[in-house]
């Protein structure tokens, strides 16, 4: 085997990680050869930690489904020494709050769906870095020793665009599992801004929440929802005149996607049409410290099973709209 200086050696270590043990085959006896050298690494094969080719010429477009932690045409396979395992966080839900100039970021999770991650407490971490169309910095973060299978993680960053991570490690069985994809404040134009829809369940007459820590009690720990259940919604806006004043809102939901057949179908009444929920109303918002909060809870039964937009636009009389959009996926 090469010295650690060879370069051959310091690609392997890049890719695949350092060798924690050795073989050694001694060449037969008279034999002008070198002896082989095998390298062996704990946990197996290793994990895809390279995203999508089309990240690296726009960062700030990162998606989570870029992320292919098995993926068989990787050029490059990792297998860290304190996991074996490492699969995607698909349930889990991250949403933005303006806090002056920084953003309050919110991430709930669910992976109680994998046996892997038992009842013991599991290291969890939330990290947010800022992010544009070249770069990733000034990282945030905060960590958690002693979290569960269930939860909610918060920090703060910039108000931009940002890189969030989500991510879980059971050192026992040395389970890892990790969401990472980049989180954009909703726009604003005009004076008048918003908040991320934060997606709840509602619990009853009484349980409407009128601030974001009320808000948070109530948070779904995934995208999925199910159509038999209303489905509250959380927002904030800010910028509101001191005095008070009259916004124009309206709520959609709309189909992500839908194709062609789709659409042929409902012509020849082998599928439903499609009916979009569509809510609109006026009202002078009550604010604390400065900030507005709203409730809602939408009735999702007349939908099919599917991938849906949630749309809130907020309208001033006296400027233009923001809009702030949630993409979930409806279940039977």
């Amino acid at each position: 085997m090469g010295s650690p200086t060879d370069d051959a050696f310091r690609e392997t270590a890049l890719r695949y990680g350092f060798d924690t043990w050795f073989v050694r085959d001694e060449p037969p006896a008279g034999s002008m050869s070198e002896a082989a050298v095998a390298g062996y690494r704990e946990g197996g094969a290793g994990f895809n930690f390279v995203p999508a080719s089309s990240v690296f010429a726009s960062p700030i477009d990162l998606h989570a489904d870029d992320w292919d932690l098995k993926l068989r045409s990787a050029r490059t396979n990792y297998a860290p020494a304190y996991a074996r395992r490492f699969r995607s966080l698909d349930r889990q839900q991250v949403a933005v709050f303006r806090r002056g100039d920084s953003a309050l970021v919110v991430a709930a999770y669910d992976i109680r769906d994998d046996t892997a991650f038992t009842q013991r407490p599991l290291e969890a971490g939330l990290f947010a870095a800022v992010v544009d169309s070249s770069r990733v910095d000034d990282v945030h973060g905060t960590t958690a020793a002693d979290a569960g299978v269930q939860g909610l993680l918060t920090t703060t960053a910039l108000w931009r665009p940002a890189l969030v991570s989500v991510e879980l490690l059971d050192r026992e069985s040395k389970s890892a599992a990790r969401a990472r994809y980049v989180v954009r404040p909703p726009p604003s134009i005009g004076r008048i801004g918003v908040s991320d829809l934060l997606m709840f369940a509602p619990n009853g007459a009484d349980s409407t929440p009128r601030r974001l820590a009320d808000a948070l009690l109530l948070a779904l720990h995934s995208a999925r929802v199910s159509a038999s259940q209303r489905l509250g919604l959380f927002w904030e806006t800010y910028g509101l005149r001191p005095q008070g004043e009259s916004l124009a809102i309206s709520l959609s939901v709309d189909r992500i996607k839908e194709g062609w057949m789709r659409r042929a179908a409902e012509r020849i009444h082998l599928a439903t049409p499609f009916s979009p929920v569509r809510v609109e109303w006026q009202e002078v918002p009550d604010r604390g410290d400065h900030i507005a909060s709203r409730a809602v809870s939408l009735d999702l039964s007349r939908l099919s099973p599917g991938r849906y937009e949630i749309s809130l636009k907020v309208t001033p009389n006296d400027g233009p709209s923001v809009v702030a959009r949630r993409e979930v996926v409806v279940d039977r």
